[in-house]
């Protein structure tokens, strides 16, 4: 990490966890303009799709479309904002289920009106 080149780990998991097989984790220092990308995708409830080539190991400059072809030598994530929680009233469960969604890293809005739900939904929204 220090030098800024991306790694390729292997851990093999029959040791400690006795199942048979074998973990590849990539790890990678990510730029600023990614972060910066990512969270105006969230602010506005969209999915952001980072491409990789794997010939470079590096994050293409802009993020895919959903529409956008993408080539066989690319390594397309998805990453999803968060879920939203909508708790409805201010019943003794309120608090609880808040903390618990908050501990979750979820959004979570209080909705006291009928009229204020169609601003809050969409397909990443749960309900209690």
């Amino acid at each position: 990490m220090r030098d800024g080149r991306p790694l390729l780990m292997n851990f093999d998991t029959r040791l400690r966890f006795g199942c048979n097989g074998r973990i590849d984790v990539f790890v990678e220092r990510i730029r600023e303009e990614f972060l910066a990308e990512l969270s105006a995708n969230f602010a506005e409830r969209r999915s952001a799709r980072p491409r990789r080539f794997s010939a470079t190991l590096n994050w293409a400059r802009a993020f895919v479309r959903r529409d956008e072809q993408i080539s066989g030598d690319a390594f397309v994530q998805e990453i999803e904002p968060a879920i939203r929680l909508l708790i409805f009233g201010k019943g003794p469960d309120s608090a609880p289920l808040r903390a618990l969604a908050e501990i979750l890293g979820w959004e979570v809005a209080e909705v006291d009106q009928p009229t204020d739900l169609s601003s809050h939904t969409d397909a990443r929204t749960a309900a209690s």
